[in-house]
C-alpha cells in the first residue's frame, strides 16, 4: 500500500507542474508578442525542469526501496539466524497443517533431516519414522484443535528419545487467519522445559515425601499448600487445611506468639519456636516450628512453616524429669527409712504396752497406733522406691488378676455408693508379669477412683487386646482433674488428695515401666478421669 502511494506521487506531481507551466506560458504569449524561438526555449526549459524533478523523485524512491529491501533482507537473515540457532523447535504450517518451514532443531527432534518435509502434514511425516510416529500423530491432533478453535493453545508435549529418556516441551500453537476469517496458517513454538520439569519434580518429591510437616502460607496467614506429613500430624486433609489459617490450628494462649513470629518471618527472619497445635480430634500436639520466608523476585510473598511433632520427645523429657525426682526420692528413702523404722518400732511397742496398762485412755492410744501405722506405711512406700527388687515374672491372666482385685475393692465401693462395672474380654492371652505388683497398681487406681467419687457413681473397668498389647482402662465419674494438675501426677509428694503423699501413683508408674508397659492418665473437669494401663505381650503363652 505504501509503495503504491509512492509511485502515484510522481505522475501526480508531473501533472500539477504541467498545468502550472501551461497556464504561465499561455498567459505570457497572450499578453505579449514573442518570437517563435522564445516559445521553444520555454518548452525546453519546462522539459528539463520536469525531467530533473521526475529523475530526482524516481531516484529517491528507488533508493528508499533498495534500502528497505536490504534492511528487510538483513532482518530476515537475522530472524532466520535466531530461529535456526534457537534451542527450541519452531515450525510454520499452512491452513491445512502442512509444514512450510522448520528450524534445524525441529527437524533434528523428529529425525527428519534430509526428509522432504515441506508440504507434508504430521500424519504424512509419521510414515518416515516408526519411533516418532505416535508423537507426530499427537502433534497433528493438537494442530487441528488450534486451527478449529481459532484460539492460541498452550500445552505440554512429551517427546521420547531413543535412549529411553524423554524431553518435555512447553508448546504454543498460534493460528493466523485472513481478514475474511479464512485460515491462513499455524505457528508452532516449543520450548524445552525438561530440566525445569525435573527440578519441579525434585522439589515436589522433597515437599511431598518429607517426613516433616511442611506448609506454605500467603502473607495473610492463609494456607496455600501442605504436604502429606502435615495432613498426618494435624488430622486434616489438604482440602480442609486450604480453608483454614494459622490461628485455626493453634490454641489461644499461643496465638500472639505465632503472630509475632509470622511478622518476623515476613520481615525476613527465620524464627524457631514451640507451639501447641490442635489436632482434628481436639488433642493437643507439641510442635517445633521453623518459619522460612518465601521469596519470589526479591519479594517476600509468603511463609513456609516446617513443623516437627515433638509430643513424644516432650513426654520423654517429662518422664526423665520424673525419673530424676524418683531417683532423688530413692536416695532420700535409702538414707532415712531404716533410721525411722527403728524408733518407730520402739514407739509402737510402748504405745501398745501403755494401752494394755492404762485402760482409761484407750481412745487416745488407738489414735496414736493408727498414726504410727500410717507412718509405717509411708516408710514402706519409701522402701519400695529405694530398694531394688528381683522380679519373678510368671505367665498370668490379667482378667483373673482384675477379678481378684475387684472382689477386694467391692466392699469399699459399696460403702461409698460406687458401682463397679466390668467389660473384660474373654480368653485374653497370658502375659509375663509380677502378679502381686500388678495387683498393687490396680488396687491403687481403683481406690483413687472410688475416693474421687464422693457422691457415688459408676467405675467402669475394661480389659482387652489391641494388636500386640493388652489394655486395662479405669473410667470414673469423679470431678476430674484440671490440666495444670494433671501434668504433675506421678511426681513425688504431689497428690490431689488432702492427706495424700503422691507416692502410690509414682510407685504404680514404676511398676508398669518395669513390666515394659505404659500408664496414661487423661481427665476432663466435671466429666471424670480415665486411667489406661498398656502391657506388652512379649512372652505370650
Amino acid at each position: 500500500m505504501k509503495e503504491s502511494r509512492a509511485y502515484l506521487t510522481i505522475p501526480f506531481i508531473y501533472f500539477i507542474l504541467s498545468i502550472v507551466w501551461i497556464l504561465i506560458s499561455s498567459q505570457l504569449f497572450l499578453t505579449t508578442e514573442h518570437p517563435f524561438w522564445s516559445h521553444v526555449i520555454l518548452e525546453l526549459i519546462f522539459m528539463l525542469v520536469t525531467v530533473g524533478v521526475l529523475s530526482f523523485l524516481i531516484f529517491r524512491q528507488v533508493s528508499k526501496e533498495r534500502k528497505a529491501k536490504l534492511l528487510y533482507q538483513e532482518r530476515e537473515e537475522q530472524l532466520r539466524f535466531v530461529v535456526d540457532t534457537m534451542p527450541d523447535f519452531v515450525c510454520y504450517k499452512d491452513a491445512k497443517g502442512r509444514w512450510v518451514e522448520a528450524n534445524p532443531f525441529a527437524l533434528q527432534l523428529f529425525q527428519l533431516e534430509g526428509v522432504p518435509y515441506k508440504g507434508k502434514t504430521d500424519q504424512e511425516l509419521a510414515a518416515y519414522s516408526d519411533f516418532y510416529q505416535e508423537a507426530l500423530l499427537y502433534c497433528y491432533e493438537s494442530d487441528q484443535k488450534a486451527l478449529q478453535s481459532h484460539e492460541i493453545i498452550r500445552l505440554e508435549e512429551v517427546i521420547p528419545k531413543p535412549d529411553g529418556s524423554v524431553r518435555v516441551f512447553d508448546v504454543i500453537k498460534v493460528p493466523t487467519f485472513h481478514p475474511d476469517g479464512r485460515r491462513k496458517g499455524l505457528t508452532v513454538i516449543g520450548r524445552n522445559i525438561t530440566e525445569l520439569k525435573e527440578a519441579e519434580e525434585r522439589y515436589k518429591s522433597l515437599f511431598e515425601q518429607n517426613p516433616e510437616a511442611i506448609a506454605s502460607y500467603d502473607r495473610d496467614g492463609k494456607f496455600v499448600s501442605a504436604n502429606a506429613a502435615s495432613q498426618k500430624i494435624t488430622g486434616y486433609s489438604c482440602e480442609e487445611l486450604n480453608t483454614m489459617d494459622y490461628a485455626d490450628l493453634v490454641f489461644p494462649p499461643d496465638w500472639e506468639m505465632v503472630k509475632h513470629n509470622f511478622r518476623l518471618t515476613l520481615a525476613g527472619e527465620q524464627p524457631t519456636f514451640e507451639v501447641k497445635f490442635r489436632h482434628k480430634s481436639g488433642e493437643a500436639i507439641d510442635m517445633s516450628i521453623k518459619n522460612v520466608p518465601i521469596v519470589v523476585n526479591g519479594e517476600i510473598v509468603g511463609v513456609y512453616g516446617i513443623a516437627k511433632d515433638i509430643t513424644d520427645w516432650k513426654r520423654a523429657e517429662e518422664w526423665l524429669r520424673k525419673s530424676d525426682r524418683l531417683s532423688i526420692v530413692g536416695e532420700l528413702a535409702a538414707g532415712v527409712a531404716h533410721e525411722i523404722r527403728n524408733p518407730l518400732a520402739t514407739l509402737s511397742g510402748f504405745v501398745q504396752l501403755l494401752k494394755e496398762q492404762n485402760l482409761g485412755h484407750r481412745y487416745y492410744y488407738d489414735i496414736m497406733s493408727s498414726e504410727l501405722d500410717r507412718i509405717n506405711f509411708i516408710v514402706s512406700e519409701f522402701m519400695l522406691l529405694a530398694k531394688p527388687h528381683v522380679l519373678n515374672f510368671q505367665p498370668k491372666e490379667v482378667g483373673t488378676i482384675l477379678n481378684h482385685v475387684i472382689t477386694l475393692a467391692n466392699t469399699q465401693a459399696i460403702l461409698n455408693n460406687v458401682v463397679i462395672e466390668t467389660d473384660i474380654e474373654p480368653d485374653l492371652p497370658l502375659i509375663s508379669c509380677e502378679e502381686n505388683q500388678l495387683k498393687q497398681v490396680f488396687i491403687n487406681v481403683i481406690k483413687n477412683a472410688i475416693e474421687a467419687m464422693t457422691d457415688g457413681g459408676t467405675l467402669r473397668i475394661q480389659a482387652g487386646r489391641q494388636e500386640d498389647r493388652l489394655f486395662i482402662r479405669f473410667i470414673d465419674e469423679g470431678p476430674g482433674i484440671p490440666e495444670e494438675r494433671l501434668a504433675k501426677l506421678g511426681e513425688p509428694f504431689f497428690s490431689t488428695k488432702e492427706k495424700g503423699m503422691g507416692l502410690g501413683l509414682m510407685v504404680s508408674y514404676r511398676i508398669i515401666e518395669a513390666h515394659g508397659g505404659k500408664m496414661n492418665i487423661s481427665s476432663q473437669v466435671d466429666e471424670g478421669t480415665r486411667v489406661e494401663v498398656w502391657l506388652p505381650l512379649g512372652n505370650e503363652s
